[in-house]
């Protein structure tokens, strides 16, 4: 098999290498604190919190990779606010997260029936039920 050449731009030598001479690419450095937000992520799966009950959520819907790295995402948001605003960290239960999970598949149906024409009607629950 012929080994692929590539020529060098204009104002360079022009020599002749080899494929894989011309397009290696430099080492991947460590971000340190990219690997701490996603170890906190990992952490935060166990926890009983809202950041624990949405990672939960997450993984329930995508991989664990993408699930690691977008809970990583919202802590370092977190962090970055709490940094920039000089704020303290506002606790969430898992119960507020359940509310507005709640209340966003509510809207969904509600979009859905509206665009077939309907309209959803409560109904009205009773104590004795």
């Amino acid at each position: 098999m012929r080994q692929k050449e590539i020529f060098l731009p204009r104002g360079a030598a022009w020599e002749i290498l080899p494929y894989t001479e011309f397009m290696t690419l430099p080492p991947r450095k460590a971000n340190r604190l990219g690997q701490a937000f996603r170890q906190c992520a990992i952490t935060v799966r166990r926890s009983e919190s809202w950041l624990g009950a949405k990672h939960r959520h997450r993984l329930a819907r995508m991989e664990k990779a993408r699930a690691i790295k977008a809970t990583a995402h919202e802590i370092a948001r977190l962090v970055y606010a709490m940094l920039r605003d000089s704020t303290e960290y506002v606790e969430r239960s898992i119960a507020d997260f359940e509310k507005a999970h709640q209340d966003r598949k509510i809207a969904h149906i509600r979009r859905q029936a509206h665009a077939i024409g309907c309209v959803l009607v409560p109904v009205p629950t009773s104590a004795t039920g």
